[in-house]
């Protein structure tokens, strides 16, 4: 599957600390797969959902992963890119938007301690954020949500590609 980011979701913000990171979210309503998904009600697809969580693991952690394990994932409401979508942002740096009620919010959590633990320095935001490398594993806690609901709750493993 190719790169979602800037296709079928945008990334408005990223905010880190301990072992969370929260990533505010815009889902892009212009997407080819909204055209047959479904015309006149755009339904955000469940696997495209994932792999939008796949990918922001993968910012993080700066590597290629396959998701290699899935412990829990629980679609709990309809997402539309028509209730997400915000304005575009005039600046290409990636900006902390006003609060809206439409701005979905990603939240991954790094679980367990072992193994290699890296640090990873984001330049641009000025971000520190520690993943746990557990046998070339990820363990991750996700919950796509805005102000009112909860759409996906994922609990899950990344392996890297080497």
């Amino acid at each position: 599957m190719t790169a979602l980011i800037d296709k079928y979701y945008r990334i408005d913000y990223r905010t880190a600390y301990e072992d969370d990171t929260l990533f505010g979210i815009t889902l892009l309503p212009d997407y080819y797969v909204y055209k047959g998904h479904f015309p006149d009600n755009p339904i955000s697809p469940g696997v495209l959902n994932i792999q939008l969580i796949k990918e922001c693991v993968e910012h993080l952690a700066g590597r290629r992963l396959f998701l290699s394990y899935i412990d829990k994932c629980r679609f709990s409401a309809v997402i539309t890119p028509l209730k997400t979508a915000l304005p575009t942002q005039s600046s290409s740096a990636p900006q902390m938007p006003s609060p809206s009620p439409s701005q979905l919010q990603l939240r991954i959590h790094y679980l367990g301690r072992g193994g290699i633990n890296e640090t990873l320095d984001d330049h641009d935001s000025k971000v520190r954020q520690t993943v746990a490398y557990v046998n070339n594993t990820i363990k991750v806690h996700a919950s796509l949500n805005d102000d009112t609901t909860t759409y996906i709750e994922f609990k899950g493993e990344f392996t890297t590609i080497r």
